[in-house]
């Protein structure tokens, strides 16, 4: 098993205001396969996946969606 450090965790992570374009430039650039979203407060709600931005986009959610629309 992997552990990842702080540095990896804060690249990875990413507001709940964010934009699903903002999620795709994350995955793109972190090492980690999945961002972890945060609330305005900095506290862990949810991760997403390639597989939850393509699934989103499927439902007719386009690259400014809000990432709030895909987690549920």
């Amino acid at each position: 098993m992997k552990y990842f450090d702080k540095k990896e965790l804060k690249i990875c992570s990413l507001n709940i205001n964010s934009t699903i374009k903002d999620v795709i430039t994350n995955l793109n650039k972190s090492s980690m396969q999945i961002t972890l979203i945060n609330s305005s407060s900095g506290n862990l709600i949810g991760v997403i996946t390639d597989g939850d931005i393509r699934r989103g986009l499927l439902r007719g959610l386009d690259l400014n969606s809000k990432i709030s629309s895909l987690i549920k």
